[in-house]
């Protein structure tokens, strides 16, 4: 089994929108699977990928609609003749959705809903009805004012819309429904992890329709919900986005996750990233293999990418990467290198060492060993208040602060274009 396609990293123009074929492994939890350590003092781990279905994900849909019991308060406008208009009046609704799959496939959407419409043509307490699609998972959405027929709906058939079953509008329910199209056939699914949040998945499945020959059926992306952090000036929430997203794809058959299998494809590189490849059976041994065993690297300089890390890769014989988020404070990047366990059969991977790397040093560690490393430099044996590092400025009141890190070569083109200006 090769460690890396030099073939494919060493081809540094690759198009935008073109993506390649790589043999890479992927055993730790990264973009679509557990939480990750990081250098962070806080002992939340933000920066983990999507691994299963329990983690807290979205499909894609609007977030109010996710609000069961929801207060609208409507304030009349005033004139100064009466008392009531400085009152306020306040509205409990509560949502259900009926799955699309529910109904006849041969009625359109909008057949559908002006079926629901005149079920509960008699009903004042359904106020609204909408239709809403979350990828490729389509679901009616009805909002009620009634307590009582929200539990009736919620727990007894609907009798004159053919005894089809409606359920509460949760995040829970609406990802539950969705999943059990692929439930049945596990063989048929592959699991994408590490895919860049804001990456056009379109291509990506354009293009694995095209490496495998097979025909696509569906897909689903998961998300992570955003982390929300407070501004620490008007204390306004501001939402931070995950640095991946999980797409699952359902093909017709199961030659095409075969393919991919016998063909000990790992991953599959696009523009200067890997994206990862791995059984939709979370429990089968090939998935176990490709999640399992990985190295972590930290003092990465934040400009760095895939084809940087080429000779590291294939040195650990490891099968992919995948970087870890940074934030705005961040003077470094880590990322984890995924391996397969059987390329050591005939040795032990080494638990820690270092390397140097474009004027910096990297360390890599087993990271099974969870260890706790510097925020500077990414060294184990300190933390940042403690860091030998002497390129840092001091402020006023004596604090270090230690300079971001970058590759060389970008700093110098960096340089050339504030020259230019």
């Amino acid at each position: 089994m090769q460690a890396l396609d030099k073939e494919q990293l060493d081809n540094n123009s690759l198009p935008s929108n073109n993506m390649d074929n790589t043999e890479f492994s992927s055993p730790h939890a990264l973009s679509s699977e557990h939480d990750i350590s990081s250098h962070d003092i806080s002992n939340e781990k933000r920066d983990a990928p999507i691994t299963n279905e329990q983690d807290a994900m979205s499909i894609d849909h609007p977030d109010e609609l996710l609000d069961q019991n929801k207060t609208n308060t409507a304030n009349p406008n005033t004139d100064g003749s009466a008392a009531i208009n400085n009152s306020t009046r306040a509205i409990t609704t509560y949502e259900v959705f009926i799955p699309r799959d529910s109904f006849n496939k041969e009625k359109s959407n909008n057949e559908i809903l002006d079926q629901i419409k005149n079920a509960f043509v008699n009903d004042k307490s359904a106020i609204k009805f909408k239709i809403h699609t979350s990828m490729t998972y389509t679901y009616f959405v009805i909002t009620l004012t009634s307590q009582e027929t929200f539990i009736r709906l919620t727990t007894k058939p609907i009798t004159n819309l053919n005894n089809i079953k409606a359920y509460e509008l949760t995040q829970q329910n609406i990802e539950s429904r969705a999943f059990k199209i692929f439930k049945p056939q596990d063989d048929n699914i592959l699991r994408v992890l590490d895919v860049p949040f804001n990456y056009d998945v379109k291509l990506l499945v354009s293009h694995i329709a095209t490496t495998t020959g097979k025909i696509i059926v569906t897909y689903k992306v998961l998300k992570k919900r955003p982390r929300e952090i407070r501004n620490r000036f008007n204390n306004k929430k501001i939402f931070i986005n995950p640095p991946y997203k999980l797409v699952i794809i359902k093909f017709d058959s199961n030659g095409a996750l075969q393919y991919l299998m016998d063909k000990d494809m790992w991953g599959i590189l696009i523009e200067d990233f890997l994206v990862r490849i791995v059984p939709g059976n979370m429990q089968c041994d090939e998935y176990k293999k490709r999640t399992s065993s990985s190295f972590l690297v930290t003092g990465i300089p934040l400009n760095a990418n895939i084809f940087d890390l080429k000779n590291l890769i294939t040195y650990l014989k490891g099968r992919t990467c995948t970087f870890t988020q940074t934030k705005r404070t961040s003077l470094h990047k880590n990322a984890y290198i995924y391996y397969d366990l059987n390329d050591y059969k005939d040795s032990t991977p080494v638990p820690k060492f270092s390397t140097d790397f474009n004027n910096s040093k990297l360390f890599i560690y087993k990271s099974e060993a969870h260890v706790r490393t510097c925020g500077n430099c990414g060294d184990s044996t300190h933390q940042i208040n403690e860091c030998p590092d002497s390129k840092f400025s001091l402020g006023h009141r004596g604090q270090k602060y230690f300079n971001k890190k970058y590759s060389i070569s970008n700093e110098i083109m960096l340089k050339l274009l504030l020259i230019k200006r």
